[in-house]
């Protein structure tokens, strides 16, 4: 319980990354949390989305198989981008985003980051792109334990 605890107090607040609404974080927002599951030897890789709706009660979950990333990092990065588009094909327009990858969310919400890696330009470029036609979408950094969206690997495995 204790460590529980002090996880949540180190949680970081959300960043806006692009929206209309000009007044902070709106009062209904919808909360996607993304993960990634990156697997070296087979260079199978997974991405899946936990969204908690902004007006209906129901959990909704997504597990996809992706087959062009190179590292954990692309994975998470491909988790975002795909927890995003869950998110606005569901109807959202104000979205905030968590991922326990403090290097991509970093990359993610700092303005003019420079990137070595092209993939990470790619997916900054389409997740700003696909954020413009929002309400509001806001970023954060959650840690490992806090995760929602790794169970789903349990729930559906590698068949």
């Amino acid at each position: 319980m204790a460590r529980m605890l002090s996880s949540l107090s180190m949680i970081s607040p959300y960043t806006r990354l692009v929206g209309k609404y000009p007044y902070g974080i709106p009062p209904v927002c919808a909360v996607v949390q993304t993960y990634a599951r990156f697997e070296r030897e087979s260079l199978d890789t997974r991405v899946a989305a936990v969204l908690r709706p902004s007006v209906l009660n129901c959990i909704q979950k997504r597990v996809v198989t992706v087959q062009s990333a190179s590292s954990a990092r692309e994975a998470d990065w491909h988790s975002i981008a795909y927890g995003l588009q869950f998110a606005l094909e569901e109807g959202e327009h104000s979205i905030l985003l968590e991922n326990d990858n403090l290097a991509v969310i970093h990359g993610l919400i700092t303005p003019g980051m420079w990137f070595r890696h092209k993939y990470a330009r790619h997916f900054k470029d389409q997740i700003t792109r696909m954020a413009r036609n929002a309400e509001y979408v806001g970023a954060r950094w959650i840690p490992k334990d806090t995760r929602r969206a790794d169970v789903l690997f349990r729930e559906h495995p590698l068949a």
